[in-house]
């Protein structure tokens, strides 16, 4: 049995937040690797936006299989491999067979979680 969470987010929504709140909404919301990760593109919040994306895409996920579950969004840590895909880095958040998928264009971050219930 497969659960799945889904989450779009506005870029200018994820940009007033930063614009506001600066290093106390990112170090809420993003390990140090995210934010130097974010940082290293010519327009930031797009890539901040995927990643805040995809972790309320991985809350959705989670709460079909355990109820309303808690958690700290600087806990999970998302990288990137050698070809640029996203995934949870394990050590931060070690659950097992949870698969993300993030897009975006200028306006908008997409992301897509499936956990893998077998």
């Amino acid at each position: 049995m497969y659960k799945i969470g889904a989450d779009i987010v506005e870029v200018e929504r994820i940009r007033k937040l930063i614009d506001k709140y600066d290093f106390k909404f990112l170090n809420k919301i993003f390990s140090s690797e995210e934010i130097a990760y974010c940082n290293t593109h010519q327009d930031p919040s797009i890539h901040f936006a995927g990643r805040f994306s995809a972790k309320e895409a991985i809350k959705k996920a989670l709460s079909g299989k355990h109820g309303n579950i808690l958690f700290k969004f600087n806990k999970i840590k998302i990288i990137n491999d050698e070809n640029g895909r996203p995934y949870i880095d394990r050590k931060s958040f070690p659950l097992e067979n949870i698969d993300i998928s993030i897009s975006h264009t200028t306006t908008h971050a997409i992301s897509v979680a499936i956990l893998n219930n077998a």
